[in-house]
């Protein structure tokens, strides 16, 4: 079991000017008066871990540390008693060195959910029966997913050794400075850590910090493999999250993170994913798989990836960007509208942005978007289809949604179609457009014509059919979309 830490800590991350760096204090220093009054943590035997070669007590190899959390950096201040110091005459990874794990609980829990999600999957596969080609398929998948999620996924690895700090992922350039001092008998470190540029992180805000500290032990210059270490946990298991200690902070800290970033961050669910150096919004992966038959339809989870926004309007003042049935609205971070009751498309789903006025202290959009009936497609009813919806929206300045309007304009499931109205009152049969992807496809796009659009909807039923003129007037958006029966 995890234990927990609690501590308090406020305030935002600060970041140093090469100005202040030079009147910086020593690193040592700076790290000692951060860390204060903070208590020393020592090790055990019941700590040691590997063991190729026996422990023989602290005089062989010892650890004690004392960290904290201030301001969105980490410090830690680190002792340790070795008997025979072995720097840098072999790899890296086996001469003497500390290492130091760090994570946020909210990227490692969402990790854990998509990896039972996927082996949950796999297990109902397993008793499915004898495999056929389409269960062939899905296993495959999942088991290359799988492997993708694989430790250390969402860990910061840091490896502490004299002049040097071997990390994994790649922190962002000055994130990370440690100071090592080898002495007569082992060593210390300091080590400071701006976790804004350092972690995987789940948002704006972090709750707390996983972390785990051990001292790795080599006495054989000529080693290629470690020899035994001691650790800050009793339970550690390389890369394994469970076994790290917690610091809850009892405020969440507020990390730096771009304008283009948190509106990722509302709109897509997520996590800021660090590697190569830099930080990146990333996402649950979907892998659709279809076969020959219309029961052989998944969905399967796949690895993150950077998510695909639509951004019909992007402006430095002013943006409108849609996710799946999720849109975002407004300057700076914007706001969030969810339009899941507005769009009848499964997925596979293409946006377009039909007007946007401004008038009475209001902004008006008209959005038109389709995609498949169902998702993923397939040998089953509609599983070719498309359905289409226009949407009209009154913002307030701010981007909140006061007032929202829909109709669909295309459905298989409904038995729905559109052709564009004359201006005499007639309608045109011919199709307006031909594309689509994810494995639909939808022949008709709604256009404004001298700033006004003019549709007529066949819905067919047991009952007959029916049909309604849909229209909206740029003069007039406020008035919204105008929705009539026609004669049969």
């Amino acid at each position: 079991m995890r234990s927990v830490i609690r501590i308090l800590t406020i305030g935002s991350i600060v970041v140093a000017t090469a100005a202040a760096m030079a009147q910086a204090p020593a690193l040592d220093a700076e790290v000692e008066s951060a860390l204060g009054a903070a208590a020393w943590t020592d090790t055990t035997a019941a700590h040691v871990r590997l063991q190729r070669t026996p422990w023989r007590g602290p005089d062989d190899l010892s650890l004690r540390y004392r960290l904290t959390v201030h301001e969105g950096v980490f410090y830690l201040q680190a002792r340790v008693r070795d008997d025979r110091p072995c720097f840098g005459e072999g790899a890296a990874l086996v001469s003497d060195h500390l290492e130091v794990w760090l994570a946020d609980p909210a990227v490692v829990k969402e990790i854990d959910v998509l990896r039972a999600a996927v082996d949950d999957l796999g297990a109902d596969m397993e008793t499915g029966g004898e495999a056929d080609s389409f269960s062939r398929k899905v296993n495959a998948s999942l088991s290359a997913t799988r492997r993708a999620l694989r430790r250390p996924l969402g860990l910061t690895q840091l490896r502490l050794h004299p002049g040097a700090c071997a990390a994994d992922p790649e922190p962002v350039a000055g994130a990370v400075r440690h100071l090592f001092r080898p002495e007569a008998e082992g060593y210390s470190v300091w080590l400071r850590v701006e976790l804004a540029g350092a972690i995987s992180r789940g948002g704006l805000e972090l709750g707390g910090l996983l972390y785990l500290v051990d001292a790795l032990d080599v006495d054989d210059p000529a080693a290629t493999v470690q020899e035994k270490l001691v650790s800050s946990s009793t339970s550690r298991r390389w890369a394994d999250a469970a076994t790290f200690w917690e610091m809850a902070f009892g405020t969440p800290v507020r990390l730096p993170m771009t304008d283009e970033t948190a509106r990722m961050a509302r709109l897509v669910p997520g996590y800021l994913c660090l590697t190569g150096g830099s930080l990146q919004w990333v996402t649950r992966g979907e892998d659709p798989q279809s076969g020959s038959y219309g029961i052989e339809r998944m969905l399967l989870p796949a690895p993150y990836v950077r998510p695909t926004v639509t951004r019909l309007a992007d402006e430095p003042d002013w943006r409108l960007w849609l996710y799946e049935k999720q849109l975002l609205v407004g300057p700076g971070e914007g706001v969030v509208t969810d339009l899941g009751e507005r769009i009848g498309a499964a997925g596979g789903w293409t946006y377009g942005l039909l007007d946007r006025a401004a008038g009475g202290g209001c902004v008006y959009v008209l959005l038109w978007v389709i995609g498949c009936s169902r998702w993923p497609g397939g040998s089953t009813m509609c599983g070719a289809g498309t359905e289409g919806d226009l949407i009209w929206l009154c913002l307030s300045p701010d981007g909140k949604t006061l007032n929202v309007q829909s109709v669909r304009y295309e459905s298989c499931f409904e038995s729905v179609e559109t052709e564009e109205m004359e201006p005499h009152g007639g309608t045109r049969g011919e199709a307006m457009y031909t594309g689509g992807d994810g494995g639909c496809e939808y022949e008709f796009q709604p256009v404004l014509r001298d700033g006004r659009l003019a549709l007529v909807t066949t819905r067919y039923g047991k009952d007959g059919l029916k049909r309604v003129a849909i229209r909206y007037d740029r003069r007039h958006p406020e008035s919204g979309l105008i929705v009539e029966p026609l004669p049969r």
